[in-house]
């Protein structure tokens, strides 16, 4: 009877004691939470297996000269939907006013808080942005996107590969 009782004190004692552990927090969750600004985009353009620029000089016959004039209009378009701010929360929400357009909804880290995955509120699809860097002032964001535009008529899938450096705000 003593050794069951003994038992029984033992596994209340463990029980008890994973009770209280809080899972530890990982650096990149703590450098995550807070404003974030964007301060730097790079982007590459490709259509099929060629570059924008490439694509739009051999199939679609535009000079050089345009074809690098659009494919810079085309990183001022992506660069404004990328200014403001975003807030990551200790809840796992953020908010977010982006190209004048604000957006909330959920975040977590995935695949050893390597990967971002965001879902915007009332949305079934989730983006997942690769963290290239983390740290209590900088985050880099690695992420790729469709951009459609129309030629005569004919409406193009641009794949984007987007680099985009965030500063935290103070």
């Amino acid at each position: 009877m003593k050794n069951i009782k003994y038992l029984y004190f033992l596994l209340f004692v463990i029980f008890a004691a994973s009770c209280n552990k809080e899972e530890p927090v990982s650096a990149t969750y703590q450098n995550l939470i807070g404003i974030w600004e964007p301060s730097s985009l790079s982007i590459g353009a490709s259509i099929g297996n060629k570059s924008f620029v490439q694509y739009l000089v051999d199939d679609l016959g535009i000079s050089q000269g345009r074809a690098d004039s659009l494919a810079q209009d085309l990183v001022n378009i992506i660069a404004v939907g990328l200014t403001g701010t975003i807030e990551y929360k200790t809840d796992g929400t953020y908010d977010a006013v982006l190209g004048g357009d604000s957006e909330a909804g959920t975040w977590q880290l995935i695949n050893s808080d390597q990967v971002l995955v965001m879902t915007e509120n009332g949305s079934t699809e989730s983006q997942e942005l690769e963290i290239k860097t983390i740290s209590s002032s900088t985050l880099v964001l690695e992420f790729d996107d469709i951009f459609i535009i129309v030629a005569d008529g004919t409406e193009i899938d641009v794949a984007i590969n987007h680099e985009l450096t965030l500063d935290k705000q103070v």
